[in-house]
């Protein structure tokens, strides 16, 4: 059996969604565009957990035509949810009730959980020393990037996203690296925040947006590296 799940239209930021996964018996494909930890081409194989929840989800859905889904409220983002003779498309945070909706929880979070399996991707991170941060080339395969645009915005949080701090610009100004390339191992952009002052018990979230190049098509994306925020008591 093979499951499709797509999210595309919405975003943030003027970056829409592009999101698709596809599962099958030999393991999953997915495309991320506006994600957490890295952007671009995943694969692999799930993990038996992720297997178990799925199927799971699957036999609750077996009985019974696709449901009717709710209204998509304009500007929100489109899911779509393909299963062998069935679909069915919803706005997202509206899924259809009953078992189709856990079916959408679980794969929104494999959607998410895959990107831990790059094939040609581009994560991001602090430097190991917290005077920047970096995006890293990650997978087996290359991936063209091209920074002409690119641009970050560096967030400095107290508490309960209390804002004490924030900085923005492009992600490199040098003509050289702006040009499209094909990017593989080793691959990074340091990206320097030293005129962002962070105290102790502080947090940085960095949320990077630039285009990956594949075949004749640039996509925009954007990645984010948002650690969790301590809530309080």
């Amino acid at each position: 059996m093979t499951v499709t799940y797509v999210r595309s239209g919405g975003g943030r930021g003027g970056v829409p969604e592009g999101e698709w996964l596809e599962i099958d018996d030999g393991g999953f494909r997915a495309w991320r565009q506006v994600a957490e930890v890295a952007v671009g081409h995943f694969a692999g194989e799930l993990t038996g957990d992720e297997r178990g929840r799925l199927d799971a989800a699957l036999r609750a859905c077996d009985s019974g035509e696709a449901p009717t889904a709710p209204v998509v409220r304009p500007g929100a983002t489109l899911v779509s949810v393909d299963l062998p003779g069935r679909s069915v498309s919803y706005g997202s945070g509206t899924p259809p009730a009953g078992a189709w909706g856990e079916l959408d929880r679980v794969l929104n979070e494999l959607c998410d959980a895959v990107t831990d399996r790059p094939r040609a991707a581009i994560s991001i991170g602090l430097d190991d020393d917290g005077g920047g941060f970096r995006l890293d080339h990650v997978g087996p395969e290359p991936i063209d990037v091209d920074l002409s645009s690119g641009s970050f915005v560096a967030v400095v949080w107290e508490g309960w996203y209390h804002e004490v701090g924030r900085l923005e610009g492009p992600l490199t100004t040098d003509a050289a690296t702006t040009a499209t390339a094909s990017t593989d191992e080793g691959w990074a952009l340091s990206v320097p925040l030293a005129a962002l002052d962070v105290g102790e018990g502080q947090v940085v979230h960095v949320t990077a947006r630039f285009s990956l190049v594949v075949g004749d098509d640039a996509a925009a994306v954007e990645v984010a590296y948002v650690p969790a925020l301590t809530p309080p008591a």
